[in-house]
This record gives structure tokens, sequence and C-alpha cells, in this order.
């Protein structure tokens, strides 16, 4: 989906609004709700974003108090699951928990199932229990929408890219890559040169960028699945003189960083998935079902595509959104 100057703030206003007046009608029970937001780390800006509109449902709905952790290292499973088991001991009414590994946070809905904790996974599935609801993007068109957008960039051009993954395991990352190397195929004049994870990390990136550029003296076009990955590819780009001659995409736009590169066509586009929101209908999700009102295993949020001429209607937007939240 291309980007309209009224989405953003239409969509994250208005979808929590039709939540909440539909509750409203609902006699919510006068006790306070004990739950828990476990993200995947507590330094990269998305998972300060969706802890944003996480507080925010607090805030609004008046009657829960949340805990918001993260692991001391960042993207590390074995932390989550101490985390998890920390709070099914505490017997909080909901964990909302960002899985590092899919299949190996499995483990530890089990044991809130078990113990009649509800989960609620934004942004990323687990592959594994009893969910009351995953709140996210389709991943898969996550990487299909963002690398069909990049490789129209190229034009007839013959565009030789590398490409930088996620963690492996996490469907967030397994499933973007699919749609990413699916809008790939459809174009003749794209070659992917390596397809090489970074984890999710700017310096991590960098370095293996700064490799790749050694690598393939015909490399033209760096596409990340993520905010810090492209920053850390753009900073090699950058040290290498060849701002202009490689293209570079993204995916979110949690980091003004991200946006203002690529207002200045630094970056040729990103996308966003909505983290604000997909914090705030976690929290608000977990709050209905716990008041008796039935949750969709599934809500998708669309993707929005971000490129040079809009970034800077994009910020005032998101502007004007956080000043109302800070409010």
């Amino acid at each position: 989906m291309k980007f309209n100057r009224n989405f953003l703030k239409l969509f994250l206003v208005g979808s929590m609004l039709i939540l909440f007046f539909s509750m409203n009608a609902i006699c919510a029970d006068e006790k306070n709700f004990e739950m828990v937001t476990i993200v995947k780390d507590l330094q990269h800006p998305c998972w300060l974003e969706l802890i944003v509109g996480a507080n925010k449902a607090v805030k609004d709905l008046g009657n829960i108090n949340m805990d918001v952790v993260g692991p001391v290292k960042g993207y590390n499973l074995e932390e989550q699951l101490t985390l998890m088991e920390t709070y099914i001991a505490k017997g909080v009414d909901a964990i909302i928990i960002t899985p590092i590994d899919s299949k190996g946070i499995a483990r530890g809905v089990k044991k809130a199932n078990d113990a009649g904790i509800l989960i609620a996974t934004p942004n990323t599935k687990a592959l594994g229990g009893d969910i009351l609801t995953y709140i996210g993007v389709e991943n898969f068109e996550v990487g299909y929408t963002v690398g069909k957008a990049f490789c129209e960039v190229f034009g007839v051009e013959e565009a030789n890219i590398v490409f930088l993954e996620g963690t492996p395991g996490a469907s967030t990352s397994e499933e973007r890559k699919k749609g990413f190397f699916a809008a790939f195929d459809e174009f003749e004049n794209v070659n992917v040169l390596a397809s090489q994870t970074a984890h999710y990390n700017r310096t991590e990136a960098l370095q293996v960028t700064e490799n790749l550029l050694q690598r393939f003296d015909n490399l033209n076009g760096v596409a990340a699945c993520d905010t810090q990955m492209a920053l850390g590819a753009l900073e090699a780009v950058r040290a290498a003189g060849k701002i202009g001659e490689i293209k570079i995409c993204g995916f979110d736009v949690c980091s003004s960083d991200m946006l203002t590169v690529v207002a200045k066509g630094e970056v040729v586009l990103t996308g966003d998935q909505q983290f604000f929101s997909q914090g705030y209908l976690s929290v608000l999700s977990c709050w209905a079902a716990l008041n008796g009102i039935s949750i969709p295993r599934e809500q998708y949020l669309p993707v929005v595509t971000v490129e040079q001429e809009e970034a800077k209607e994009y910020i005032k937007i998101r502007q004007e959104l956080f000043k109302t939240v800070e409010d």
C-alpha cells in the first residue's frame, strides 16, 4: 500500500477507538489486571515504539498494572523464557511478548497456558501453545511489497543486490525473506549476489556490508529487512564514497533517523508496520478478553511504503500523533 497523508493517523487512532467504544458498552470488572510486556530488546527503536503504544493503552484503560521488560542482552531467547517464568510465578493475567524465536518460545507459552495466563504476540508469531491473538503485519506481504517497490526503483537498469536478513528462526525474518525473494524473482534484471544475516543489528550490518562491498565490485543495491540494518548498510556505503551509486531500502519508520535519510534520498524507500498500534492493540485485546470479549486469533495491519517525497510529511504526521500521546 502506498502512503496516504492521513492514513497513519486515521489507522492508529481509528482502529483503537472502534475497539474502545465497542468495549465501553460492556461493564468492565473493577479489579486491576496485572500484565507484562516482554520485548526482544530494550534498545531497538521499534520495540520502544511498541512500548509507547502499550503504555498508551494502559493509560486509556485505567485498570491495568503493567511491567515492561526485555533481555539484558538483546535478542536472547533464554532470557525471554526466564522472564516469562518469572511473571508466570507472579500470577499475571496476561503476557504480551514479541518472541525472539517463534518455535523456541513455545516452552514458555505452554507454561503460561497451564497457569491460565493469556498470551498475545505482537509483531512475531509463536509457533506452539495456545495464543490469544497475533497482532502485526503479514510478513510475507511486507517482504513482497517493499521488495517489489525496491526493484521498480531500478527501472530497466541491471540490479546487482545483496540482502540483509534478520534473526534466523524468527517468523518475521523467515516470512519477510520469502516475500522479498518472491518479488526479486519477478524481475529479470535483478540479480541477488548474496543473502546474509545481520541479526537486526546496525553495527553488524555495517560490517557485513563493508565485506560485501569488497567482495562484489558490481554491487549497486542493498535490501535490508529492517531499519537498523538499512542504517548500518548506509554507513558502509557512505564510508565507501558510494552514496547515490548504491541504492538502499529498509523497513520500518520507527526511527526518525530512517525517515531523515529517506527524505534525503540516501535510502530510497522504507515501510511501516505500525509498531504503536501493535503495542496498543495487544494490551487492548488482552483487556477485552479478560472482560469476556471474543478476540480474533489474528489481527493483520496493512503495510505502507514510504518514499523520498513522502517522508517529510510522514515525519510531521508522526510528530502530531506522538505529541497527542504524550499529552
